[in-house]
């Protein structure tokens, strides 16, 4: 019901915003339609993660810390020497952390004991003060189309603000690029997010002025 709910809410801005003229009630509609969207995206991750569509019945409990341990093994210096910062996923309900390398958790300002296990977009919000953000949107979207394609992903330019230490945000810009690590059986089993930080380049673009 849920789901259906945003669905509808969804289709209805978007006629909206296609008929409306005024400039500050589209911008109102934006807004709405913008929150709708991250709404549906935060419900799905939440209820199927990766997954198209609901979960099946007695589909498996995810435990981060103990999911695919062989794996993660496997590309653990790939993953610890990486020169951008890099989070592993598993891409069941919830979305749930693996482990952070030491790059991201001095991007994040935090170590991995306080990640681990924590939903993906419970660390990355979009910021509540710009209400046309679309990170948590463009982001889940990649995530789901390398799970589809069995193929990394990758996002050019994307704003995505950072929480700060004092609860705020700061306007960054990253690449991102999303990579499935596939099971024996060719499904799935984690994900390896990068994320290079490109906000220099980008304000530097438009004279380092920060919108």
């Amino acid at each position: 019901m849920q789901r259906f709910v945003l669905t509808e809410n969804i289709a209805r801005f978007e006629r909206l915003l296609s008929l409306e003229q005024d400039q500050g009630r589209r911008r109102t509609v934006v807004s709405l339609l913008a929150s709708a969207r991250r709404e549906l995206v935060l419900f799905d991750a939440a209820e199927s993660g990766l997954h198209a569509g609901p979960p099946l019945p007695g589909a498996r409990k995810v435990r981060p810390l103990e999911a695919n341990p062989r794996l993660v093994l496997e590309f653990r210096d790939r993953f610890e020497n990486a020169l951008t910062p890099a989070l592993i996923l598993d891409p069941g309900p919830g979305l749930l952390i693996i482990d952070i390398n030491a790059r991201y958790a001095r991007a994040a300002a935090t170590d991995r004991d306080r990640i681990a296990g924590r939903p993906l977009f419970e660390l990355l919000p979009d910021n509540p003060d710009n209400p046309g953000a679309d990170g948590v949107r463009n982001l889940f979207a990649s995530l789901r189309l390398a799970a589809q394609t069995r193929q990394p992903h990758r996002v050019e330019r994307q704003r995505y603000d950072l929480r700060d230490s004092h609860g705020g945000f700061t306007e960054r810009y990253w690449h991102m690029v999303n990579t499935p690590v596939l099971a024996d059986d060719g499904e799935p089993a984690c994900f390896l997010h990068q994320a290079e930080d490109v906000t220099a380049q980008v304000l530097a673009a438009r004279g380092g002025r920060a919108n």
